[in-house]
């Protein structure tokens, strides 16, 4: 980040937070705009401190960025506030090109009137608002919801099985919001995202000097949600190494940081999702059966698009609705040929590519219909 005294004095002087993160996720620079808007110190905290409440936060955000130099990603953000408030606020991140970090900013936009907000929500209220998110009248989507709120009431790991696109990660922000631990942390992590050298890591933490590359002390995600849940999206790509080291922690209740003697005990809720066959890979030999039914306390399978009848058009009109606010143009809804089309699609996406493909239209759409 930026060392010019000028240039840093300016950065802390502005009501937008600005930060810095390095290729581990640790904040290398955190302006005074973001602990004024958090009331949090950067230092020593990672981008997934930050994940709060079941909404989508820095770590989530991270998570969305391409590889590349100059790969950006927006989203809106829920953060912690001074006083145990939250913040909700629009976020920008992008990778430095030339350098291995990613800086960002996040704007409060709506401070005052989050706080009021949360202030007046009633835990009914909160869980009604977690599963309006997931769209659906069918019969498939309804026997869906009332599943999420049985894993909602009772504290075990839950595992989520779905096709890509089906909204995995959105019904696991919905059991979270809607239990007892919705006032700690969600932390979502993708298995498949992290290298494994780096997983462990990421997972346990580590201490300094661990490691070629390990300058301080971290601490891993489990540490991170503890009091709250840990979503383990794409578990199915874990490997047998880290598959052990998984089912110990789940099992003993505490992690060991690598390259540490030291045993820290741990109440983080487990929640963990796949698009991948287990009980196939465990007859494969490539996933353990132990870990398996560990993870699998509860299990909430989602219906993939096609099987869902009737929700075609609910999905459409909700996103036509999102994409008009968000983009600013006054689309009313889609043509009758449009709706064919949608329908006579197999959507091997699902919600996912449905989403992205409303979205797609929104840029070449002339007049306020879809066609």
């Amino acid at each position: 980040m930026a060392s010019n005294p000028e240039v840093l004095r300016l950065l802390d002087a502005l009501s937008v937070a600005v930060f810095a993160c390095d290729a581990e996720g640790d904040f290398t620079y955190w302006s005074e705009g973001a602990s004024r808007i958090t009331g949090e110190r950067g230092e020593g905290r990672t981008h997934s401190s930050f994940d709060v409440e079941g909404s989508p936060g820095l770590g989530s955000l991270w998570q969305r960025l391409g590889p590349g130099p100059g790969a950006s990603a927006e989203g809106v953000i829920t953060l912690r506030h001074a006083g145990g408030h939250r913040v909700h606020a629009i976020a920008e991140l992008c990778r430095v090109p030339g350098e291995s970090v990613v800086a960002g900013s996040f704007n409060d936009l709506t401070r005052a009137q989050a706080n009021r907000r949360l202030a007046e929500v009633s835990s009914p209220e909160r869980t009604q608002a977690a599963f309006e998110r997931m769209t659906g009248e069918s019969d498939a989507m309804q026997a869906v919801v009332r599943r999420l709120e049985k894993a909602a009431q009772i504290d075990v790991t839950v595992l989520i099985r779905g096709e890509t696109g089906t909204g995995k990660e959105l019904a696991a922000q919905a059991i979270h919001a809607s239990s007892a631990r919705s006032e700690k942390p969600l932390i979502c992590l993708n298995c498949s995202a992290i290298p494994e050298p780096l997983l462990e890591s990421e997972l346990f933490g580590h201490v300094k000097g661990a490691f070629t590359g390990a300058l301080r002390d971290k601490r891993g995600v489990f540490e991170a949600a503890s009091g709250g849940t840990l979503f383990l999206d794409e578990i199915g790509d874990m490997s047998p190494r880290m598959q052990v080291k998984l089912l110990r922690a789940l099992q003993e209740r505490q992690v060991r940081r690598v390259g540490s003697e030291t045993l820290t005990p741990i109440d983080t809720r487990v929640i963990s999702a796949t698009h991948q066959d287990l009980s196939r890979k465990i007859a494969e030999g490539e996933f353990r059966e132990d870990l398996y039914y560990r993870i699998r306390v509860f299990e909430v399978l989602l219906p993939p698009l096609r099987e869902r009848e009737g929700d075609l058009r609910v999905l459409t009109d909700s996103f036509v609705r999102d994409f008009s606010s968000q983009h600013g143009k006054p689309v009313t809804g889609i043509s009758l040929e449009a709706a064919a089309c949608i329908a006579a699609y197999r959507w091997p996406g699902n919600v996912r590519e449905l989403r992205n493909a409303i979205e797609h239209a929104f840029v070449t759409v002339e007049g306020d219909t879809i066609t």
